[in-house]
């Protein structure tokens, strides 16, 4: 199929679906969308207006991605993300989208597109796109005790995230998720290691660039060696109020922002790196890497 018919069939799937949602939720917020859809207590905390991602079943959501990984060049790709409704009207991806879940255990939740071509695919070929949770899946530490030994690819975290956390999502998105290979500095002064990941969570480098890293690590160059910055975060950075949504995690039950771990090891080697509850800084003091912080993986449809 041509990159101008997959467009088109993405346009025909956006424009019913859009339309379902303008018949059935017209003058209708946000928070009543997430009452229907994921109850009451998603609807106490949903936060965008825009309801064109909830629109997507993931399987819908996951043939997309598909479509953007097989085109020819990025500018195609942004085009198929366009008019699937993916990105503003600026080409920009679209913070103010969430798509609302509820997890097995009935907390609700929600996620945010915030790259697209951006992951290596276990196996082989990139991914469409890239989503992150913006509701926490937990609160957890990275380890089980003080010590840091392996760092991401031996952490307690990594084995929960590919493990008992799947059995949290929704059927219809843990049959859709595709594994992808990470790289992470385990040991400071090492290079880093690979490993393979269905939930992840994200680098200092894949959310803010070299910026942190220039400024805390004598390696800053290696540091770099776990990811460039996704697009949301890349975009963000000119614009603290859009900044703030990019950033920011929420906690499901109360709604209350919270501050969340990455996969990053702080510049002292005691600790890993977390994100403040503004979310626009990073830090690596004060907790421990067994104290209990959100966790806001990513993951690859």
């Amino acid at each position: 199929m041509s990159i101008h018919a997959h467009a088109s069939a993405v346009v025909s799937r956006r424009a019913f679906l859009a339309g379902a949602a303008l018949l059935s939720l017209a003058g209708c917020s946000a928070e009543r969308f997430a009452e229907q859809h994921v109850g009451e207590k998603g609807a106490a905390f949903a936060a965008a207006d825009g309801c064109i991602l909830n629109g997507y079943s993931w399987n819908e959501l996951a043939d997309i991605s598909q479509q953007i990984a097989g085109a020819p060049d990025d500018e195609a790709a942004r085009m198929i993300a366009s008019e699937a409704g993916l990105l503003s009207d600026d080409g920009l991806i679209d913070v103010s989208q969430q798509k609302y879940l509820e997890l097995s255990d009935g907390t609700p939740s929600a996620v945010r597109l915030i790259g697209m071509r951006s992951d290596i695919l276990a196996g082989g070929g990139i991914s469409g796109l890239t989503f992150q949770f913006s509701y926490a899946l937990a609160e957890r530490g990275v380890t089980e005790d003080s010590l840091l030994d392996g760092g991401w690819a031996d952490c307690s975290l990594r084995t929960w995230l590919n493990g008992a956390a799947l059995e949290l999502l929704p059927d219809d998105l843990a049959s859709v998720l595709r594994a992808v290979e990470k790289q992470t500095v385990c040991e400071l002064g090492k290079k880093p290691r690979k490993t393979t990941d269905v939930l992840w969570l994200l680098s200092e480098s894949e959310l803010a660039g070299s910026e942190y890293l220039l400024a805390h690590y004598a390696d800053a160059e290696g540091m770099q060696g776990e990811g460039s910055p996704y697009q949301l975060f890349s975009q963000a950075s000119a614009s603290q109020p859009l900044a703030d949504a990019a950033f920011k995690r929420m906690d499901g039950p109360t709604g209350s922002w919270i501050c969340w771990w990455e996969r990053t090891l702080a510049a002292d080697g005691s600790t890993y790196v977390y994100r403040s509850y503004g979310g626009s800084h990073s830090e690596d003091i004060a907790y421990s890497p067994n104290f209990a912080l959100g966790v806001a993986p990513g993951f690859c449809l």
